[in-house]
């Protein structure tokens, strides 16, 4: 890092130990490297990163005062993304290459409605979960396009005009479901093809799957009897579906 900038993340969840050595290394811009006795002078720029309000850490004890204010010398806010809407169209382009690249995937497009979607959602994980949500999308796309039926089921079903007091609810799911049939009837009609019924239920018996399977801690017996169907339909089930990538327990 000498000679250039050293980013810390997080710096909020540090030990208290290591607050005493990093209050060291940025007072005095010298180190000791592991195994040797000689100290070393440093050139760097240090930034650092967090979601908690160190403000308040310093005056509950669990951050040191004078590591705050060595550290903050140049403060910059970084809105929650839910207060930066126009950022997430940028965003989901940077990451659907980045993923594209990483997974040899060809996408071409995204629909309006998902990234109108996506634009609704108040993103509780900020950029982590929506690039989680990209990655995702890209991995489980069967062709080049990505639409609203590829988005996790917390993000398609949210419904803003109905959470109340609710943070991050899931709201009117029978709207979004009834657009989401709507949007793949017109999909069927334009390819002029006659498998509506299986596309659909492929898609949704994942999204069921996966959820009883979660709850159930991966174990196929468990999740077939609170599905109400045998593990054999089960285990056949999941290997119709090609989206379920995912390893579940044999018992």
């Amino acid at each position: 890092a000498h000679g250039g900038t050293i980013f810390l993340d997080e710096i909020g969840e540090v030990s208290s130990a290591l607050q005493v050595r990093l209050l060291r290394v940025l007072q005095e811009m010298e180190i000791e490297r592991v195994g040797d006795n000689r100290t070393r002078k440093l050139d760097v720029r240090v930034v650092a990163a967090t979601n908690r309000v160190l403000e308040d850490e310093v005056r509950n004890g669990k951050f040191r005062a004078d590591l705050y204010y060595r550290l903050n010398v140049v403060y910059l806010h970084i809105p929650p993304l839910r207060n930066r809407v126009e950022d997430i169209p940028h965003l989901v382009e940077y990451f659907l290459s980045k993923y594209c690249q990483r997974n040899i995937k060809f996408i071409e497009t995204i629909s309006r409605e998902t990234i109108e979607i996506m634009c609704r959602y108040p993103w509780p994980g900020n950029v982590r979960e929506l690039e989680n949500c990209i990655e995702k999308m890209v991995v489980m796309a069967p062709g080049r396009d990505l639409g609203v039926d590829l988005l996790p089921i917390t993000v398609m079903a949210f419904d803003p005009h109905q959470e109340g007091d609710k943070k991050h609810g899931i709201a009117s799911f029978e709207a979004r479901l009834k657009s989401f049939m709507q949007a793949e009837t017109h999909a069927c009609l334009e390819r002029g093809t006659n498998d509506l019924y299986e596309a659909v239920r492929a898609k949704w018996e994942r999204y069921l799957f996966e959820s009883v399977l979660e709850a159930c801690g991966g174990n196929k017996s468990k999740a077939a009897i609170v599905l109400g169907i045998t593990r054999n339909t089960l285990s056949t089930r999941l290997k119709d579906i090609s989206d379920v990538k995912r390893e579940w327990t044999v018992e």
